[in-house]
Formats: structure tokens, C-alpha cells, sequence
């Protein structure tokens, strides 16, 4: 899973989150067979979500919650202390394919005029959620779109 200089380092932040995180982090293993990864958490909640992963997940980095910061400030927090090549933001309600994060950093390396990456987010009925899936920069027409 995770050595000194991972490949990936996986960021989730939780607000009261805890009935997703067994299905989310319990997903990683199978999505990265070939690439060495680290998982940072932050609750930015107040429910038992950092007691669930130590005891559950006692491989992932459980950083001390700063309360309700927002998304990003969170995200900034785990980036400050990740060791990967890559920085992964995961939701905590996601469920990851198998080899999907391979998949994901074979992409990488094929591309390394790119800086940034994304995956296409399906629906709970297996198809992929188009408003999310290959728009590489908001435009004013695909936001109205978007809408409609």
C-alpha cells in the first residue's frame, strides 16, 4: 500500500461521513494493484468518522480535525502533509472501480504535458454522469447547459 515516496496520495475529507467510509476506503486496494498509494482523512464534522477509520483503516493518516473548514481549506490540510507524486481528492460517498486509479496513473505517465486529471463519476445505475465527465474548463454555454 503506502512506502516513503508514494506513487499516490489519496485525500478524503469527511463531514459526518461515516456511513460511506467503509465502502470507500474498502474500494482503494482493488482500484490500485500496481501503484503504491498513502490515504490521508479529515472529519470536518462531528460525528465518530476519525474513531471509525483508526479502528477500521488503521493504515490510513488520520489528521487532527480543525472543525468545519469547507472542502477546500481540508483538502489544502491533507496536501500539506501528502508524500505522493499525485494527489487524488476522493469523496468520502465514492466507491472506486477495480484497477481505476491504474487506469488513472497509466493515463498520467502516457501524458506528462498534463498537470491535471479526473476520472468519470457513474451513477448508482452504472452510467456515467455526463455534467461531470470531460469538460476540461467551465464555459459559460456548458454551465447553462448543464442546467437544462
Amino acid at each position: 500500500m503506502d512506502s516513503a515516496n508514494p506513487d499516490l496520495s489519496i485525500l478524503i475529507v469527511g463531514y459526518n461521513s461515516a456511513s460511506f467510509l467503509e465502502e470507500c476506503i474498502g474500494s482503494i486496494d482493488a482500484a490500485s494493484t500496481r501503484h503504491s498509494y498513502e490515504i490521508l482523512f479529515v472529519n470536518n464534522g462531528t460525528d465518530e468518522s476519525e474513531e471509525f477509520v483508526r479502528d477500521r483503516f488503521p493504515e490510513v493518516r488520520v489528521l487532527a480535525s480543525r472543525g468545519n473548514v469547507g472542502f477546500a481549506a481540508g483538502n489544502n490540510y491533507l496536501a500539506e502533509n501528502a508524500r505522493g507524486s499525485w494527489i487524488l481528492l476522493l469523496n468520502p460517498d465514492t466507491r472506486l472501480h477495480p484497477r481505476s486509479l491504474d487506469i488513472l496513473l497509466d493515463a498520467a505517465a502516457s501524458h506528462p504535458e498534463y498537470q491535471v486529471f479526473g476520472g468519470a463519476t457513474l451513477g448508482a445505475d452504472g452510467k456515467v454522469n455526463h455534467a461531470t465527465a470531460g469538460i476540461v474548463l467551465p464555459s459559460l454555454g456548458r454551465a447553462v447547459n448543464n442546467l437544462l
